[in-house]
């Protein structure tokens, strides 16, 4: 009896471990979510998270200062299977479709891990195959990662390999500079389309009020104010002018009615408008770079 229970939960065991594996995901390029899209301070897609909290701010802090100082342009992916369960082919589409490192130096640079699947890829662009080249990523995978990988040490295995990844890119080229000529073009253009009108009217509106209904001249000035009507709903207000050519004289009533919903620093917080420096993120983006294959691929 003791045996056959010791079979049942054998079996209840096995079944378990064949349902999860069967309902385990598998990544391809669509459904991987790209954090740096997101952050342009992350680099690590962690979906299961197989690696810890610390290595993936370790890796990310790792890879911003290489993209800060040569503009390099890092993805690291870290999942438990993939579809078709093939490294290269995976990070050859991934690279490419989103464009991974600058479109003139093609600078990208994707490290995968997949963990079931037991392969691991170091994918350069073409840009980088000259300060990595395709026989120092497979010693990094071979000396670096293959123990810890085979002892199922991934967060070490990851940050052995991105240390020796940087140290050979560091120093390697400096980032492109900002095209400040352009941007600054940009901003005059905004200011003009939006400030020009608000200029044009200001300058109607004031010799509006200085031209005299008598002698047609801009000479009136403002002589006094006085206010007729101040309460919830409305403030009224009339100005006295005189003409200084004809000595013409005239009133003026103003009548400004009150927003029920109106207060100072209306939308909260220091006062801004909303969704306006909110604090959070900023959103990443890539340069356009492309692949050509180089790198290398390994099973562990």
């Amino acid at each position: 009896m003791e045996r056959m229970m010791i079979l049942y939960k054998a079996l209840i065991c096995l079944v378990i471990c064949f349902v999860g594996s069967a309902h385990a995901k598998q990544y391809d390029i669509d459904n991987i979510e790209m954090v740096h899209l997101i952050d342009e301070t992350k680099y690590v897609c962690n979906p299961e998270k197989i690696l810890s909290m610390g290595t993936v701010a370790e890796l990310d802090s790792l890879f911003y200062r290489l993209e800060a100082t040569t503009g390099i342009e890092t993805v690291v992916v870290v999942v438990d299977s993939l579809r078709g369960g093939d490294c290269y082919s995976f990070s050859l589409k991934l690279g490419n479709k989103y464009g991974v490192g600058s479109e003139n130096r093609d600078n990208g640079l994707v490290l995968l891990l997949s963990t079931s699947d037991r392969c691991t890829q170091i994918l350069t662009g073409r840009g980088l195959e000259g300060y990595l080249p395709d026989a120092i990523c497979r010693r990094i995978q071979v000396q670096e990662m293959n123990e810890p990988l085979k002892n199922g040490n991934y967060d070490v295995a990851m940050l052995k390999c991105a240390k020796k990844v940087v140290s050979y890119l560091d120093g390697s080229m400096v980032a492109e500079p900002v095209k400040k000529g352009s941007d600054s073009r940009e901003f005059w253009v905004m200011f003009f389309l939006i400030f020009t009108p608000i200029i044009l009217m200001s300058i109607w509106s004031y010799y509006k009020q200085r031209k005299c209904p008598n002698c047609k001249k801009f000479k009136l000035e403002q002589k006094d104010t006085l206010l007729l009507i101040d309460d919830k709903k409305v403030r009224v207000t009339e100005t006295f002018f005189l003409c200084k050519n004809c000595q013409h004289e005239l009133s003026r009533k103003t009548t400004v009615r009150k927003r029920d919903d109106y207060h100072i620093g209306g939308y909260g917080g220091y006062g801004g408008r909303p969704g306006s420096f909110s604090g959070g993120p900023s959103r990443g983006s890539f340069g356009g770079g492309s692949f050509g294959g180089g790198g290398s691929s390994w099973k562990f």
